[in-house]
């Protein structure tokens, strides 16, 4: 008996989910894997690419939105946090073989 794999795919812009779009597709379609994606970064900014992906992929979509703070030269490393522990929460939550 073989086991289906989780794999959960990161994704945070167009660029690189132009690169990725295919290698999900392959997931999709192979027996093998169960795979999910996690859209976050600028997608959800004025291009807001979430529709194409929404109806590009028929797997499990997590929408993790980032709320970005530009007031003070700390608040880089307080966005990074928050995003850990958003993407941390997601993670948790669900029973990924593969990131």
């Amino acid at each position: 008996m073989t086991i289906s794999k989780n794999i959960l795919v990161f994704t945070g812009s167009r660029a690189d989910y132009g690169i990725l779009k295919p290698l999900i597709k392959a997931l999709e379609v192979n027996n093998l894997t169960t795979p999910s994606i996690l859209i976050t970064g600028s997608h959800f900014g004025e291009a807001n690419s979430v529709k194409e992906i929404k109806e590009s992929h028929k797997c499990l979509l997590h929408e993790v939105r980032i709320p970005l703070k530009n007031n003070k030269h700390s608040d880089i490393s307080h966005n990074m946090a928050e995003a850990l522990n958003l993407f941390s929460d997601v993670l948790e939550s669900n029973s990924y073989d593969y990131c």
